[in-house]
């Protein structure tokens, strides 16, 4: 029984080392790090690929600002190991609290 305990301990520190150092595995910290706390109200963490981060923004008009905010959002990310070349944005419920 011990070497599964130790298997199952090893495991969750490796998960809590990445939530750390990734923010592909906990996307609340990569938005949280590559947005303001005004915009986290308006927008929802779609997905990752190739490098490209897909949000849903609430409304066109919100929409229209973060692509006019890219280069700065895009700076924010880069600060991180996240791997992030891109942003886009497409409209869609984004539901409570997010």
């Amino acid at each position: 029984m011990e070497p599964i305990k130790n298997s199952v301990l090893s495991l969750l520190s490796d998960l809590k080392a990445k939530k750390q150092g990734s923010g592909f595995l906990y996307p609340d910290g990569l938005l949280k790090r590559g947005f303001a706390k005004k915009e986290l109200k308006h927008i929802k963490f779609g997905s990752v690929k190739n490098g490209i981060l897909y949000i849903t923004v609430d409304s066109p008009v919100w929409a229209y600002y973060l692509n006019m905010q890219k280069k700065r959002i895009l700076t924010r990310l880069a600060a991180g190991p996240s791997g992030i070349k891109d942003v886009r944005f497409k409209i869609g419920d984004v539901g409570e609290g997010s």
